[in-house]
């Protein structure tokens, strides 16, 4: 376990990094796919819509923009700061996660035995995870609670 601790804290940029990085190629995945009598549809992230809600449209450009701006806290070692970017993309992808699944047409398709995979959620919240791990670990071992050395 100490290992993998001193390993994330010695590459704690790249791996900051690389979590702001998932997290901006989730917007271009699929957010949802859905399979109904022998059809799949699937809707990407960038392209989610609640007709007459124009705003939606660009809620997965809103995740690009906080993973970017994460990117550029890191870089500019507010690392603390990206905390707040990386929490809002994360927000932001499960409000329309939670969005999505309380529609009541996916409701009806799942009962009348369709299937609804959900895609980019998921690796919007491992993106979060990995980008805000080194910080965490930084705060628990300032509260004595882990120790790395």
């Amino acid at each position: 376990m100490k290992e993998v601790l001193e390993f994330i804290k010695k590459n704690r940029t790249y791996i900051m990094y690389a979590g702001c990085a998932i997290m901006a190629i989730a917007v271009f995945l699929t957010f949802f796919k859905i399979t109904s009598l022998g059809q799949t549809s699937s809707v990407k992230f960038k392209d989610l819509t609640d007709h007459g809600n124009e705003f939606k449209v660009i809620t997965g450009y809103l995740v690009l923009v906080a993973a970017i701006i994460s990117a550029v806290l890191i870089y500019l070692k507010k690392e603390m700061y990206s905390l707040i970017s990386t929490g809002a993309a994360f927000v932001i992808t499960f409000y329309d996660y939670f969005k999505v699944k309380d529609n009541s047409a996916f409701k009806l398709i799942n009962a009348l035995g369709g299937k609804t995979t959900y895609i980019a959620p998921w690796i919007v919240l491992l993106g979060a995870l990995v980008a805000a791990c080194p910080i965490i670990i930084d705060i628990l071992e300032k509260k004595d609670i882990i120790k790395t050395k």
